[in-house]
């Protein structure tokens, strides 16, 4: 509901004395011409056929936050969750604000954002982005950190962050695999497609043979085989790989089977 002041007028609040008013004197600039003259009781019985009724609007001004757009200023969105396989209790948050950790079952957490951007620009950068954490199943305390400005990796559970690889486009990565069967292998998938490294992400290589779309959206690893990779794209549907990334072939359509 639009308020008078936002309209030029003194009030804040709506009357129906005010609302008529209104009415009368926009009524043929808003294409309702008979409305021009229409009296307090004319506006009275619309406003009772509507669900909203701005004349009883009042508790945005009555029981408003003061502290309302400071208190939205830290509110983040949770994109991603990773958990420690080798200490329950210990599981990551990839946010809109970077990365926050929490060692007691998610009860409090920890902001730890050490080297995913310089200090100074904090703030604004969109490597606190986070979109895909995960632990390395084959490193205690290893991590990586998949943002809108890149890829990162800490080795003391995320006490510190370090950027990985020129080699890998800067770009907004938007999913993460880690091999879970050879140590060293990272797909990372984003609008350019799909990336592969086989040293821990020191080198990089494109890996989209077969794929009619680079704009990546989600990429899984087979639980049964994992040579086996699955890409859903955002344009051509998905598409499987058998040979590790090597090359890829359309699937059916993902829809009901009715």
């Amino acid at each position: 509901c639009t308020k008078p002041k936002d309209l030029g007028y003194a009030a804040e609040l709506w009357t129906r004395k005010a609302l008529a008013t209104h009415v009368r004197q926009n009524a043929e600039a808003a294409g309702h011409p008979s409305l021009a003259r229409a009296a307090k009781a004319t506006v009275q019985r619309i406003l009772d056929e509507q669900q909203l009724q701005p004349h009883k609007v009042t508790y945005y001004l009555e029981r408003r936050d003061p502290e309302f757009e400071t208190k939205m200023k830290e509110v983040l969105m949770v994109v991603t969750l990773a958990l420690d396989a080798t200490q329950p209790t210990t599981m990551y948050a990839g946010t809109s604000g970077g990365v926050y950790k929490s060692v007691n079952g998610a009860a409090r957490w920890e902001k730890v954002n050490d080297g995913l951007v310089s200090p100074d620009i904090l703030v604004s950068s969109r490597a606190l982005g986070v979109t895909a954490i995960q632990v390395d199943p084959h490193a205690t305390g290893r991590l990586y950190a998949a943002t809108l400005k890149g890829l990162y990796k800490s080795t003391d559970r995320a006490q510190s962050w370090t950027r990985l690889a020129q080699s890998l486009p800067d770009q907004m990565i938007s999913t993460m695999v880690l091999d879970r069967s050879v140590a060293g292998v990272i797909y990372v998938a984003s609008r350019g497609g799909v990336h592969k490294s086989d040293d821990g992400g020191t080198t990089w290589r494109a890996v989209n043979r077969g794929l009619a779309s680079l704009n990546i959206r989600s990429l899984v690893q087979s639980p049964t085989d994992p040579k086996t990779l699955y890409a859903g794209t955002n344009g051509s549907g998905l598409y499987r790989s058998r040979d590790s990334g090597g090359t890829w072939v359309s699937m059916p359509p993902v829809r009901s089977a009715n």
